[in-house]
């Protein structure tokens, strides 16, 4: 991936908000990837690969069928309407942005992971360093100080057209102007 590649977090609702807020947590939302907690992923995609904006909406309605797909399972058929997954848009983030945010006890790197047939989709990993460990509340506080400084470097939001069967004006509303953290 060259410095200045775009790679996009899809924007998932409900996913993304608290109550009727857009959190930033539950957007990145990063989930352990290892039982040690050495290794931290959450999904992203290139816009280079994916080829075009429409391509990059795709790659997100996915994700939200996806969601939904594991949902139907979960609900035996019968998913709550406030719990069906509805993709809205995307951020955008330079490569060389997210790899150099600071961290105390990890390092972030951005890793290929093509997985679901697509061939654009990468990992944004926050690793453990090696060296001074920290105790669990400092490794989750500079975590999150990671998602803040992440969601500064975002731009957009690339908002699906709200004409779009299943999304509302005002599901796209929820989607704040980058940067979204203060």
């Amino acid at each position: 991936m060259q410095k200045e590649d775009i790679i996009c977090r899809a924007a998932v609702f409900p996913k993304f908000v608290n109550g009727d807020i857009f959190d930033i947590e539950q957007f990145f939302n990063f989930q352990s990837y290892d039982s040690k907690k050495n290794l931290y992923i959450t999904s992203v995609v290139s816009k280079f690969i994916a080829g075009s904006e429409k391509k990059v909406h795709a790659y997100g309605e996915s994700v939200a069928e996806a969601s939904n797909m594991r949902l139907n399972e979960q609900f035996q058929g019968n998913i709550p309407a406030d719990k069906v997954c509805r993709y809205v848009g995307y951020y955008d983030i330079r490569y060389c942005d997210a790899v150099s945010v600071t961290m105390s006890y990890y390092s972030i790197r951005v890793k290929w992971r093509p997985e679901n047939d697509c061939q654009a989709h990468f990992q944004i990993e926050m690793v453990q360093d090696h060296g001074e460990t920290g105790n669990a509340r400092q490794r989750r506080n500079d975590r999150t100080v990671a998602i803040y400084a992440l969601s500064k470097l975002m731009m957009g939001p690339t908002r699906l057209p709200a004409t779009a069967e299943g999304v509302h004006k005002s599901i796209t509303d929820l989607l704040p102007d980058a940067p979204v953290a203060a």
